[in-house]
């Protein structure tokens, strides 16, 4: 019996690693896509080159739920509007200022299997005085993602830190099968919806 958890278990982990593997491959496939766009569209890096997941380390039993990551957001920009060096970017909320996002939602109350949200927010406006640049915004979509989705296919979001509006759409992450799936059903349309803005 023993044995078979032990099984059980290392099958589960080795599950949960391959999966988060294949997303950060599906990220850089749409990073190398959206490079090539005439916008030359760049990861927005609050610390560095990575997505920004909600997690806890707490003992609660609604901090062990977050112990593993079960979202992932990230925002890209046109290389114009960013100010960036190795490892992380610079950017200033401005008039004009369109930010693409995409997260990816392993699970929810609110969804019955993985989604992948796309679109764009703009209408930016930064509230406190220490809050300087739209890469502190990234964990908000992780934190307030149901509120921010709450609406489709909208965004009107508000809170003390910081509003902004937008328009987004979704696509079940496992219909995604290939890099032209990925071009067709996510890429393309995430552009369409941000240059018809």
């Amino acid at each position: 019996m023993s044995t078979d958890i032990v099984a059980q278990t290392k099958n589960a982990l080795n599950f949960v690693k391959k999966l988060h593997t294949e997303i950060s491959y599906l990220i850089k496939e749409m990073e190398g896509l959206l490079l090539e766009e005439d916008e030359r569209f760049l990861i927005l890096k609050q610390g560095g080159y990575q997505v920004t997941a909600r997690t806890s380390n707490g003992l609660d039993s609604a901090g062990v739920d977050l112990w593993m990551p079960k979202d992932f957001t990230i925002f890209f920009c046109s290389e114009e509007s960013i100010d960036s060096n190795a490892s992380t970017t610079v950017t200033h909320p401005k008039e004009n200022l369109k930010i693409l996002f995409f997260q990816i939602k392993l699970i929810d109350n609110n969804i019955n299997e993985p989604k992948l949200f796309y679109g764009f927010f703009d209408n930016i406006i930064l509230k406190k005085e220490h809050l300087k640049k739209v890469e502190q915004m990234i964990g908000e979509f992780t934190y307030s993602g149901n509120k921010i989705f709450s609406n489709p296919p909208n965004i009107d979001f508000e809170n003390a830190y910081w509003s902004f509006k937008g328009i987004f759409n979704q696509k079940n992450l496992l219909s995604i099968g290939s890099s032209k799936n990925l071009k067709q059903k996510i890429v393309n349309p995430a552009l369409k919806l941000y240059r018809g803005a």
